[in-house]
């Protein structure tokens, strides 16, 4: 345990209420309705956590037309890094992130993009870098101007925190997961902002 972190590490959902929307409906309607079908998803894989654990794989779900597909950099993937946390940012972390960013975007430029932080602190630093990358990086900037025009905006390049991310949906996904040690090799203090809170299953 790290003794020496500072308020601002405190869980930013603390005072969030445990249960949510649909547990609360779940108690509240009776009898108890569940969904059937569900075809929000591009790829069926993005629900199937969900239609396992929570609804016993009840769910009738619709297959997009490239699942079956071998296209290239789909699933999960994890970048691990010898990353230093200090004062709720994690700096190597963010220029990696952003490192990557600025070169999907140069690669894919017809995908959608978002990156999503644990912490506001992160979500903060890495816009900054951001804003850096887009007044020195012409392939940024049309990126990002790109997006916030097709599909009215619907798919604008994010840069959110975790608790703001609900209900946004892009072709790829980055995780800044923050957290680390605060020297290099030290030991990794058990507190993960909102992860920590009562919400933190959510």
């Amino acid at each position: 345990f790290i003794s020496n972190l500072s308020n601002i590490d405190l869980d930013e959902d603390s005072a969030t209420p445990e249960e949510s929307i649909l547990e609360i409906a779940n108690v509240t309607f009776k009898p108890r309705r569940r969904l059937k079908w569900h075809y929000r998803s591009q790829d069926s894989s993005l629900i199937a956590f969900s239609n396992r654990y929570v609804y016993q794989d009840e769910l009738i779900l619709f297959p997009s037309s490239s699942e079956n597909s071998q296209v290239q950099d789909m699933g999960v993937s994890l970048v691990k890094l010898d990353g230093i946390y200090k004062s709720s940012i994690n700096h190597i972390e963010a220029s990696k992130i952003v490192e990557y960013a600025t070169n999907f975007m140069k690669t894919h430029p017809r995908r959608s993009l978002g990156i999503v932080t644990m912490n506001l602190q992160q979500t903060d630093h890495i816009l900054s870098l951001i804003d850096t990358a887009q007044n020195t990086l012409k392939h940024v900037r049309d990126y990002i101007d790109y997006w916030d025009k097709v599909n009215e905006g619907l798919e604008r390049f994010i840069v959110k925190n975790v608790a703001s991310i609900q209900g946004d949906e892009r072709d790829t996904i980055l995780i800044s997961t923050v957290y680390g040690p605060e020297t290099l090799g030290g030991p990794v203090a058990k507190k993960f902002g909102p992860i920590n809170g009562n919400s933190g299953k959510r």
